[in-house]
């Protein structure tokens, strides 16, 4: 058989194809744009390739043949992200299979790019195209073949180069040789020092003293629990470009000089012996002229008067007027201490996560929440081309840790204030059988924020899983509490429910009242819906007015289509008015009904517009509501 200069691999799979490429031009595939690219812009797409993935789909998705707009009998086919080759294979051209198998062999740790020889394989004119092109060596994982990396390092010449360093994956000596003979290029250093502990480590710590790095602007080091801290790295090192620190587990009581001036970003992650004093940290911090951007997660990453004295000598506030996004994860506590000294501009976006020990401890909600009205009060001030939002949402895991997030942002309405500041606070604390349920101290926490809050200017508000969840045991519906909440929402225009339909329901119910719920609301969101495999009851039957085929409606469908037709979109004067209504991401809520349900009850909502996307919804559904819903029904 003749040579194929584009096979990879002499495997079954692959020469089938192979064959058919070179002896049956019939069923050659169709090309796709990958190989009717001109290296020209083949060099300008891989400059805007992200390179810090592990998935194969992002270096091919942008190049491949997609279906047109108006194309549905393609079906999305599942993709399984720890298989970089698609299931059908025989159905891609062979550059889509070079490049796919080089991110199956290159990339699944997280820093790795793409592999260069791969992409070389392509074609001859790719190769030169290639080789011509600096950038594209300037980005360089550190494997098992040294000289892949001294090649690359000659083949970018003079630019500066980005090395990232596993150290489970790679000889340190091979590491130590090209950053101290190339130091003087490296813009962007990461090291990853793996899973197990490693002898390497010490290598590294004792060999990177003292170089001379002009041009590094950014350095992260990733290391597990129960590895060996890296200490000493960078000690006497002149860093005067530094600007991107991200570091876990790292010492910097020997380099201090790392915490340098010119930092735009610090994220710090369980870093022991930081800053003993919080005067040495607000000196350090105020330091830094430029800081943007400040991530503290952990205890030891704060103060140890702060963490573990009741009170400071020196109060004086830490001001940053450069901030931008201030996030913290410690103790409730810690945090309200340190938010109580920091000064935060008006333009900085604030994201606080609260550990509670072992249960939710009521103690630290009233000064968070009076915090979050100052800080509330600060950000719109001064903010006319925007409207404000809050998003409630309550999540648990196997293991009973429960996560209550409270999100207050403001929406854009216009390009010009696209960047708008934020605020969330996070509690996450374990549940405790014995003690109230997790209810209880949800829906104290949200009072005690509404009650500081501004409600009435509030015109979105999203709620997912609150109050009602079926994987968790002691939730109940409390409609009562609901009700006294939402009536709090006078100007509330938009409203995200992530619940099922029989729960939306439950509030939503007709026979409470007759005026409309919310006078001002014009766009309600309903999001994951979950097939709930119900006996339909007698009402029900009544209510759908379809006793013979009863038993195979999800009766919550038309409870809520009842319901919305009462309760939300009727006005005052008793006419209907447009009310955006969109069903998003429901799973399996049309397998179960017959073909002409759907379009049926959503006829029960009269004025409404009627919409579904995501990728996830089922796609005789989507085509339901697409093709015989999304107008307005009279």
């Amino acid at each position: 058989m003749p040579h194929h200069p584009l096979n990879m691999l002499w495997q079954p799979k692959y020469l089938v194809q192979t064959t058919l490429d070179q002896w049956v031009s019939g069923v050659r595939p169709k090309p796709c744009y990958f190989e009717r690219l001109p290296p020209e812009l083949f060099q300008e797409i891989i400059g805007y390739l992200p390179y810090q993935t592990n998935c194969a789909r992002r270096h091919c998705d942008p190049l491949r043949d997609l279906p047109e707009a108006d194309d549905l009998s393609r079906e999305i086919e599942s993709y399984d992200p720890g298989n970089c080759v698609s299931a059908n294979t025989l159905s891609e051209c062979p550059a889509e299979r070079l490049i796919s198998s080089g991110c199956a062999a290159y990339c699944p740790a997280q820093f790795y790019p793409w592999n260069w020889l791969d992409v070389m394989r392509v074609s001859k004119a790719w190769r030169a195209a290639c080789l011509a092109y600096e950038p594209f060596w300037a980005r360089i994982p550190l494997h098992s073949q040294f000289w892949v990396e001294r090649s690359a390092l000659i083949l970018s010449g003079t630019l500066p180069v980005q090395i990232y360093y596993d150290v489970a994956q790679h000889q340190a000596c091979t590491f130590i040789e090209i950053i101290q003979r190339f130091s003087r290029r490296v813009s962007e250093l990461s090291i990853n020092s793996g899973t197990k502990p490693s002898p390497d480590i010490y290598l590294l710590r004792d060999s990177l003293g003292g170089l001379d790095m002009p041009q590094l602007e950014a350095f992260s080091y990733l290391a597990p629990p129960l590895i060996l801290r890296l200490s000493y790295i960078f000690q006497n090192s002149a860093l005067p470009n530094l600007r991107y620190l991200d570091l876990e587990l790292f010492s910097l009581l020997s380099c201090r000089n790392l915490l340098a001036p010119s930092l735009v970003h610090l994220r710090l992650v369980h870093c022991p012996d930081t800053w003993r004093l919080m005067s040495e940290m607000k000196a350090v911090l105020e330091s830094m002229p430029c800081i943007r951007e400040l991530l503290l997660i952990g205890d030891t990453c704060f103060p140890d008067d702060l963490v573990d004295n009741d009170s400071i000598e020196n109060r004086t506030p830490l001001t940053i007027p450069s901030l931008r996004l201030l996030h913290i994860n410690v103790e409730p506590h810690i945090a309200t201490r340190f938010l109580e000294i920091v000064h935060l501009p008006p333009t900085a976006s604030l994201e606080v996560t609260l550990n509670h020990e072992d249960h939710f401890q009521e103690d630290y909600l009233t000064p968070l929440a009076q915090f979050v009205s100052a800080r509330y009060q600060s950000i719109t001030r001064d903010s006319p081309l925007s409207h404000n939002a809050v998003c409630f949402q309550l999540e648990h895991d196997d293991d009973a840790i429960y996560d209550a997030t409270i999100l207050v942002y403001q929406m854009a309405v216009s390009e010009v204030s696209a960047a708008l500041p934020h605020i969330a606070i996070r509690h996450s604390w374990i549940a405790d059988r014995k003690e109230a349920p997790a209810t209880r101290y949800f829906n104290n926490l949200i009072l005690g924020y509404v009650q500081v809050l501004p409600c009435d200017q509030i015109e979105a508000l999203y709620i997912e899983s609150w109050i009602c969840n079926a994987r968790v045991v002691d939730f109940g519906l409390d409609a009562a509490f609901f009700e006294e909440f939402l009536s709090r929402f006078t100007r509330l225009r938009y409203l995200c429910l992530r619940w099922d339909a029989d729960e939306i329901s439950s509030w939503i119910d007709s026979k409470l009242r007759r005026e409309p719920m919310i006078p001002f609301l014009s766009n309600l969101e309903v999001v994951d819906f979950r097939q709930c495999y119900i006996q339909v009851p007698h009402l029900w039957r009544d209510i759908l007015g379809r006793k013979d085929k009863s038993h195979r409606l999800p009766p919550e469908w038309a409870l809520l289509a009842e319901t919305l037709q009462s309760r939300v979109v009727l006005r005052e004067d008793g006419e209907y008015r447009p009310c955006a209504v969109r069903f998003s991401n429901c799973y399996g809520a049309y397998d179960y009904t017959d073909n002409d349900w759907m379009p049926y009850v959503f006829a029960r909502i009269p004025g409404a517009i009627i919409t579904a996307t995501g990728r996830g919804s089922n796609l005789a559904f989507e085509e339901a509501i697409t093709g015989r819903s999304r107008r307005r029904f009279d």
